[in-house]
């Protein structure tokens, strides 16, 4: 039988019981996040494939990653885990 990675089928609804409160991927605006990821230091949660997305365009422009929910500057990204 045939399964799918969970990797590839990870998905989680975040509500107000998250960390801090997120609820969507600040980018895309998903509130089911794929492959959640946090951006560091302020721990917003955000898509994985977005917040790489965003993290390489600021590298190739060589202009800062900002979180589009604090404005933080985002330095590292890591995964997301309920435990």
């Amino acid at each position: 039988m045939f399964t799918m990675s969970s990797k590839l089928t990870e998905f989680i609804t975040l509500d107000e019981k998250d960390i801090n409160g997120d609820s969507w991927c600040g980018l895309c605006g998903a509130t089911q996040v794929c492959m959640p990821y946090k951006a560091l230091p302020c721990t917003h949660i955000y898509c994985y494939y977005c917040i790489q997305a965003a993290m390489k365009e600021a590298e190739e422009t060589e202009v800062p990653c900002k979180c589009k929910k604090c404005s933080q500057e985002v330095t590292q990204i890591t995964p997301y885990s309920l435990i």
